[in-house]
């Protein structure tokens, strides 16, 4: 790889090029930028700290060559066996991905380095899916990664993650029609194995699943997942610790989704279970007040009428007075 030196050739006036990693770089305006070796060695160290330090050095500096902080990263991530180091390198690359503005570089070296079916390779994959500021190229780029792993690679929790992130990034109104498209396919009922999930909508009344198979082709022995059902389902799991993972899960789903109908589904859920998760359903039923109201929702009843009650209000107040004995 080459870069543009700062240093001038006075014959023709442009900039001249240089080759190797020791050489300094530009910005394309002649700003001279270089990884410090400080920072560099200091990625290298055993202290936990300093590595942690220099990460975040790493990811914060715009003035950086990106592709070179992707590269520093991604081998960070693929070698270093510390979950804190692990987890603040996969933060800061999704982070300088979101400024990435030539993507083709960045997920060749994605796909070379981070290619193990493995519990962090899995957690980035996922960071990376969810995060609204990656252009589509690096989106895919986590999905088509995400298909590649199974029940066999990743511990429960981890794979509830990956299919949890699936099924919110399908269903929200606001996400890349390629990204949808792709999840469907891939993560669909012609699928066989997790990761997997259900995606519905709604015609005229009736639900009916769209990750139709291909001609030819069965669905497997695992059935397709609705991501919100399958954890509601956990809400009531004699394990306190499954339960409680699942609520969080659950507001979390909530928290970005931008259907109330998905939202109130939720809350309803968490309500059943009455004290158990009054801090998810409180949460929820915040998010809930602050959506704005379609007119399908207004049009909406929020209680059966009784038997003896009309739908229509008739503007009179009924006042009730104990009988006499």
């Amino acid at each position: 790889m080459s870069w543009w030196s700062k240093k001038k050739n006075n014959t023709s006036g442009t900039y001249s090029k240089i080759s190797g990693s020791n050489g300094k770089r530009t910005n394309g305006f002649g700003k001279t930028e270089e990884i410090p070796k400080m920072v560099l060695e200091g990625l290298n160290s055993q202290n936990e700290g300093t590595v942690l330090m220099r990460i975040r050095s790493l990811g914060a500096e715009n003035n950086y060559p990106k592709t070179d902080v992707c590269e520093r990263l991604i081998l960070l991530i693929q070698r270093d066996g510390r979950g804190k180091v692990v987890e603040e390198a996969s933060s800061a690359l999704v982070n300088v991905l979101k400024n990435m503005m030539n993507t083709d570089t960045v997920i060749l070296l994605i796909k070379q380095g981070l290619f193990a079916k493995n519990e962090k390779n899995a957690e980035f994959f996922v960071k990376m899916l969810d995060e609204p500021g990656c252009r589509v190229p690096l989106k895919k780029c986590a999905a088509e990664m995400m298909a590649g792993f199974t029940e066999k690679d990743v511990n429960p929790e981890t794979m509830d993650r990956m299919e949890a992130v699936l099924f919110e990034r399908h269903d929200d109104p606001k996400e890349n029609n390629e990204i949808k498209n792709l999840i469907k396919y891939r993560f669909g009922s012609n699928r066989d194995g997790r990761p997997k999930i259900m995606v519905d909508e709604e015609r005229e009344d009736e639900t009916r699943a769209i990750s139709d198979p291909p001609v030819g082709i069965h669905a497997g022995p695992t059935q397709a997942l609705d991501v919100i059902s399958g954890w509601t389902e956990k809400l009531g799991s004699p394990n306190e610790k499954e339960g409680k993972f699942a609520a969080d899960i659950l507001a979390d789903i909530a928290e970005r989704s931008a259907d109330r109908k998905t939202v109130e589904r939720i809350m309803n859920s968490l309500g059943e279970h009455g004290a158990a998760f009054v801090s998810q359903y409180r949460k929820i039923r915040s998010k809930l007040q602050s959506m704005t109201f379609t007119a399908d929702d207004r049009k909406r009843i929020t209680g059966p009428p009784g038997p003896n009650q009309s739908r229509k209000p008739t503007g009179k107040v009924k006042v009730l007075t104990p009988k006499k004995i």
